[in-house]
């Protein structure tokens, strides 16, 4: 009601017997409040009353919190969040098919990962399974699973892929392995 009856009221129209800088913070003053009723009574109703919330991954640039389940295979890891479970595979590595270092490296991945929250961003390459999503996996550190596990020797970058996000970043990781002899590039260079 209060908001109806401010809402026609002409502040402007009101005549003032006062000089011109009283004027000016009177009616600066006016104003404000108006202008504080005004939003006040915009915020009547609950703005989350009829949203429905839904948190999923989606091909957007987002972060999106989940907690890892499952390590599958090197590249792939089941996460949960919100009562779904996704399978993500990690976007831009690969890891070699050897007998090479696969005990390491399931300890490695299962030490970084395995019970712990991760956020999932989206890579845009498109899939033709809608089961299995193609995603960049960060750590709670700031650091990203995908280059991690290029960076100490465990994956490589997948040559298979054309252009994408972190390709740069992700072949310097690489590189950086090999010169420093890292894993694969060191244990399975005769496999």
């Amino acid at each position: 009601m209060l908001c109806n009856l401010l809402g026609r009221f002409d502040f402007a129209s009101i005549n003032f017997q006062i000089n011109k800088k009283e004027f000016i913070v009177k009616y600066a003053i006016l104003y404000s409040i108006l202008l504080i009723f005004s939003l006040s009574c915009s915020r009547l109703y609950d703005p989350y009353e009829t949203a429905k919330v839904v948190i999923e991954p989606t091909l957007h640039d987002e972060l999106f919190v989940f907690t890892v389940t499952e390590i599958l295979d090197g590249e792939s890891i089941k996460v949960h969040s919100l009562g779904q479970n996704y399978t993500i595979l990690l976007s831009g590595i690969e890891i070699p098919e050897t007998t090479c270092m696969e005990i390491e490296k399931e300890e490695r991945i299962k030490t970084l990962l395995l019970g712990k929250k991760v956020a999932i961003e989206s890579d845009n390459i498109k899939k033709d399974s809608s089961t299995i999503l193609s995603r960049y996996v960060w750590l709670t550190d700031g650091n990203m699973i995908n280059e991690t596990l290029i960076r100490e020797g465990f994956a490589k970058l997948n040559p298979n892929i054309g252009e994408f996000k972190y390709k740069e970043r992700l072949l310097l990781a690489q590189n950086l392995a090999f010169e420093d002899n890292l894993g694969i590039w060191q244990i399975c260079k005769n496999n």
